[in-house]
């Protein structure tokens, strides 16, 4: 367990102390980006493909605004030692992660599929920005039929 700790830690100091442009590459065009014409309010005439993203109301990027105490369940962390492989999608470095990891919300297991960083950060915090953040991305194990279709509702 030792060995994990000081590997992740190790990786993290690691991506932490690089400027993600020098790692990510600016050069890479995939369409979409956070200034120009390429910004979040253009995303949805990109492409077909992101035609959703004019029609959200809660997608990144958000500004994370009036925060409230509340009693919510615990998250139950069950993350495993694991194979990664890290690559370069264009736009930040993202980690994905062998199958095996999960957390549990409110009786939900997600799996964790692949973490990645931005820099600055994508999301803002009372009008806030920081200099970079990362997102640990889960899949709900019930959220896919056998068709692949996303179910509506809880997860």
């Amino acid at each position: 367990m030792i060995k994990t700790i000081t590997t992740v830690v190790f990786f993290t100091a690691i991506i932490t102390s690089v400027p993600m442009g020098a790692i990510a590459g600016d050069d890479h065009d995939s369409g979409w980006g956070y200034t120009g014409h390429a910004d979040p309010e253009h995303w949805a005439n990109i492409s077909k493909e992101f035609a959703l993203c004019g029609k959200g109301k809660e997608q990144s990027p958000i500004n994370i605004s009036g925060a409230k105490t509340s009693n919510l369940p615990a998250i139950q962390f069950d993350y495993k030692p694991g194979s990664l492989e890290i690559l370069n999608n264009g736009h930040t470095i993202q980690v994905n992660h062998a199958a095996g990891s999960s957390i549990t919300v409110g009786g939900e297991k997600y799996e964790l599929l692949q973490f990645h960083f931005h820099t600055p950060s994508e999301n803002i915090v009372d009008g806030k920005a920081f200099p970079k953040e990362m997102h640990l991305v889960h899949k709900c194990q019930r959220a896919a039929s056998s068709s692949g279709r996303v179910h509506q509702g809880r997860c």
